[in-house]
């Protein structure tokens, strides 16, 4: 029965032909052992450590569970771990047990690897009302990066995948102070800002300088308003955008005030003892690059169907 729903979601995620298309750049980026995707996401960590900055990277434990000893690799002082839920599978349909049960046994494996985490985002960006309240109860996670924006300012109605965005991810559209960090208690909410690099690159197959200024936009907007551009870029697709990531860098730290290229519990942190929407001096805003690791071999994508 799972594995019956686990395909059924992943043609409503993609559909037949995109599954094609999925299955050359899985086959292009993908080897059946772990060493070609960590070359990428080694390479991506020292990006960032590179230009001065960290980033963070969210990971469902069976994953950790599987590749602890390479992942030990990542430089911990420029990557910070967040929790991908136990499997990649979508909590939306998930009863409060189910997701406590699965969510509790994600932190067992982080806690037993020794992998520090401040975070929580749903796979595919799919919650529902009892996921923040899971993880609420928990108690161990600081913010929770499971909602998120679509900036029709800069991606609309025009394009294809727009409706999609808004009915598979539920994304809000984005309007001036919604790309805050909300919430002061335990559990800060930071939205992720859509279109993200599945959009952008493999579903609407822009080019480099079409993303480029897309992002821009978002970014230049959040730096104005003094909010939080949150970037979604898997490292799957970092070699294709490792440009474009560095010159977002480079705008961020370029503008005036600066923009504070930080972790999202940084921005967690920040927001429960600075509710009033400043930011620390001398910056204007947040920015922050995340990349979920949803896969490591080819392996991993027909077992992820069986954990369904």
């Amino acid at each position: 029965m799972k594995i019956f729903e686990g395909f059924k979601f992943l043609f409503f995620s993609r559909g037949i032909t995109r599954w094609i298309r999925r299955v050359i750049s899985i086959n292009r980026r993908f080897s059946f052992t772990p060493y070609k995707q960590m070359a990428i996401i080694k390479e991506y960590a020292a990006c960032l450590k590179s230009h001065g900055v960290r980033g963070n990277f969210f990971i469902p434990a069976v994953l950790l569970d599987r590749y602890a000893m390479h992942l030990n690799e990542i430089d911990s002082k420029t990557i910070e771990w967040g929790i991908h839920g136990l499997v990649h599978t979508d909590h939306s349909q998930l009863k409060y047990e189910e997701q406590r049960v699965q969510i509790t046994k994600a932190v067992a494996i982080f806690d037993k690897h020794g992998f520090d985490f401040k975070g929580f985002r749903c796979p595919y960006l799919r919650y529902n009302h009892h996921t923040r309240d899971v993880l609420k109860s928990i108690g161990r996670f600081k913010f929770d990066s499971s909602s998120s924006l679509v900036w029709d300012q800069v991606y609309d109605d025009g394009h294809k995948y727009y409706p999609w965005i808004k009915t598979f991810y539920g994304a809000q559209v984005y309007v001036t102070n919604l790309a805050r960090p909300q919430g002061r208690g335990q559990l800060i909410e930071i939205p992720v800002s859509l279109p993200d690099d599945d959009i952008t690159l493999d579903r609407e197959r822009f080019s480099n300088p079409e993303i480029l200024r897309i992002w821009s936009v978002m970014l230049e907007t959040c730096h104005r308003n003094k909010e939080v551009f949150l970037l979604q870029l898997h490292p799957e697709r970092f070699l294709e955008l490792k440009d474009v990531l560095v010159e977002l860098i480079k705008k961020a730290k370029a503008l005036r005030p600066s923009m504070w290229i930080t972790t999202l519990s940084d921005v967690a942190e920040w927001q429960k003892k600075n509710p009033s929407g400043t930011w620390p001096e001398p910056h204007q805003g947040a920015f922050c690059i995340s990349g979920d690791i949803d896969a490591i071999t080819i392996k991993d994508f027909f077992s992820r169907i069986k954990e369904w």
